[in-house]
Order: C-alpha cells, then sequence, then structure tokens
C-alpha cells in the first residue's frame, strides 16, 4: 500500500508540473501573441468596467487567438451577463472546437459556423452585429450569416470579459491577442502582420502588452483588470478542475455518523416511531441526509461555481416556498411538522369535502 501511494504521489506531482509549466511538451511561448505580447486566458480572463457602448448596434469585435484545446468551451470576447439580453459572446464548443456567436436578446439566439478553430494556430475572428442581421468571420472570411430581429431589449449592466464569461465559469484554453471593438459595422481583413490601430470608430482596444496587459489603448480610458482561474491543463489541452484530475483530489474528511444516529434514535424515541431501526440504517444514509440539510436552499461548492443564489432567484426557482428550512424551524423535526402543517392545509383547501369525509 505504501508503494501506491508513493506511485499515486509521484504520478499526481508530475502531472500537475507538466500541466501548469507545459515546457516538458514542447509547448510554445504562451506570452508569444500575434503581434507582441498576448492574454493567457488559461490563466485567467481580462475584465473591462461597464459600458452602454459595448451593447449599441452596429458593433465589431475584432480579436486574434490561438486556441489549445476543444474538450470544453472556450469563451473569445463576453459582454455582460447571459442575464442581460443585450450579453453577447463569441465561442468555440467543445469536442468540435468550432465557433459561433450567442446573442440572447436576438431571434434566433446563436449564430452558428461550421469552421474549427483549435488547432494550435493563430487565426483573425470578427463578428459584426447590426440591428437585422449579424456575421461572424475567420481569417477574413465571412463563414456564418444570421437575419435577427430584436426579441428582448431589456439590459443588466455589466462588465467586458476577454477569455472567460463574465460571472466566470466557462474560460478558455489558449491565447488572445489584438482586442478591438468598434461602433460601426467594419470591413474585415485577415492581416496578422500588426497590431490594430485606433480611428473614428473604435471604442476598446487592447494589446495586451507584457508590461500593460489591461491597458485600453483606444484612449477611451477602460483599462481592463486581470482575473486569474484556478484550473490547470494537460499538454493536449484537458482542463483539469481543480488542478489535477478528480479521482486524484483527496475527499474531505466524512461527518462523524455517530451523533446523526443517536439524534436519530433520540427523535424516534420521543416520538414513539417503533418502526425506525437507528440501527440499521448505513452511515452514508446519515451522511448524506444531513448534507442534504445542510446545504437545503444553498449552492454546493460555491467555490467552483462562480456567483451564488440571491434570496430574489431562489424565490423564482422554488415552487413550493414551505419545502425551504427557516431559521424558526429549531432543527429538521420542526421543518417536517411546518411542512406536514403546510401540506394538510393545501390538501383540505383543495379536496372536495366528500373525499375530506371520508
Amino acid at each position: 500500500m505504501k508503494f501506491v501511494a508513493n506511485r499515486t504521489a509521484c504520478w499526481t506531482l508530475c502531472l500537475c508540473a507538466a500541466s501548469l509549466l507545459g515546457q516538458a511538451h514542447g509547448a510554445p511561448d504562451r506570452m508569444e501573441g500575434a503581434s507582441g505580447g498576448a492574454l493567457d486566458a488559461c490563466r485567467g480572463a481580462l475584465v473591462v468596467p461597464p459600458s452602454a457602448t459595448y451593447s449599441a448596434m452596429p458593433l465589431t469585435v475584432e480579436c486574434r487567438v490561438k486556441l489549445f484545446g476543444k474538450e470544453q468551451y472556450n469563451i473569445l470576447v463576453a459582454n455582460e451577463t447571459k442575464a442581460s439580453a443585450q450579453h453577447w459572446e463569441i465561442f468555440t464548443t467543445p469536442g468540435d472546437g468550432t465557433l459561433h456567436a450567442y446573442v440572447p436578446g436576438r431571434t434566433p439566439d446563436h449564430v452558428h459556423s461550421a469552421v474549427p478553430l483549435v488547432d494550435g494556430q493563430w487565426h483573425a475572428v470578427a463578428m459584426t452585429m447590426e440591428e437585422t442581421h449579424i456575421r461572424l468571420f475567420v481569417d477574413g472570411k465571412e463563414v456564418s450569416r444570421a437575419d435577427v430581429a430584436i426579441a428582448n431589449p431589456a439590459r443588466v449592466p455589466g462588465p467586458l470579459a476577454v477569455g472567460s464569461l463574465v460571472e466566470g465559469g466557462f474560460g478558455c484554453n489558449g491565447l488572445i491577442d489584438e482586442v478591438r471593438l468598434s461602433n460601426a459595422a467594419r470591413p474585415i481583413i485577415a492581416s496578422m502582420d500588426s497590431e490594430f490601430v485606433t480611428d473614428g470608430t473604435t471604442i476598446g482596444l487592447w494589446h495586451f502588452a507584457v508590461d500593460a496587459l489591461g491597458k485600453d489603448a483606444s484612449g477611451q480610458g477602460r483599462n481592463g483588470e486581470f482575473r486569474g482561474r484556478q484550473v490547470a491543463f494537460t499538454a493536449s489541452g484537458m482542463e483539469l478542475p481543480g488542478g489535477m484530475p478528480t479521482e486524484l483530489q483527496p475527499l474531505p474528511a466524512a461527518e462523524p455518523a455517530g451523533p446523526l444516529r443517536g439524534a436519530l434514535a433520540d427523535v424516534a424515541q420521543r416520538l414513539q416511531l417503533t418502526s425506525v431501526e437507528t440501527a440499521s440504517i448505513r452511515d452514508a444514509v446519515l451522511q448524506e441526509w444531513s448534507h442534504d440539510f445542510d446545504w437545503m436552499g444553498k449552492k454546493e461548492y460555491p467555490e467552483h461555481r462562480p456567483g451564488g443564489p440571491s434570496a430574489e432567484k431562489l424565490a423564482q426557482e422554488v415552487y413550493d416556498p414551505e419545502a425551504l428550512i427557516r431559521d424558526t424551524d429549531g432543527g429538521p423535526l420542526g421543518t417536517v411538522l411546518r411542512r406536514t402543517e403546510a401540506l394538510a392545509e393545501s390538501l383540505g383547501a383543495s379536496a372536495p369535502a366528500a373525499l375530506m369525509r371520508d
């Protein structure tokens, strides 16, 4: 057993080192951009302060990308959160690594292409958005066009993110260079020879220089901040949540089942529940019940699931408010009794009188 444990530890250390460093597998310099520095989106995203101009039409979004992995979504550029009808994002899909755009305030809400981007090569990607149509470009060629209509104009203000969704979660396994936003439908060209320049239509421009990663070169002053990611990647491009495969991550210590069994036995005795045989219930069942009780109405493992359920969002998602645990219940038994009372009242109000008499 000692040999197996040492071998597993050695494998884990080697895997993490290779994933994080990449150089042992001949990975390229991840700060080498198409025309200078680049954002290594594997390590994090650039988050730019909110601006209504990023949601106004017409709009052109241009960037240069080199993607390494297609096992996950790659988010290139995204504006505002998905809760905003003015949200838009440019991304590739898992498995095939093809380019798409998502625009939830439009009908249809997706613009699809059949062009794969995940090949370890630099590509020029662009999207033009106008009131009635959206177009996608790869290396100067139009690869998709969709006629759209505005379905919902409601805007929820939020930042712009390069290399990630604004709310976190999905990121990008690759390099992103030369992002430019314009308040016009620009002619799209495929040049990779020089940096983007600013003109009268430029509303955002980021070169990702090594010494000024988030500097906005458009003159608008919307400098971004780097937001790191707690993930690692294998040399083949597979994302490793938490930095290593799940099967090699240590599990948290199991909750002692003795106190849980004792509490259940006490309740069963006080309520004279003679059919409850506490000694026959497995530890794992008691631990699962306790876990479910602790996380009722909450988000499990919040450190791995960005954001959180606000009280308003939770109220919208829960069809029966009586199902929630309340501080005034005084514990699990109080919760059960309150729910039972609410169910009885609901049945009494909705069931036919003859049925209730029976």
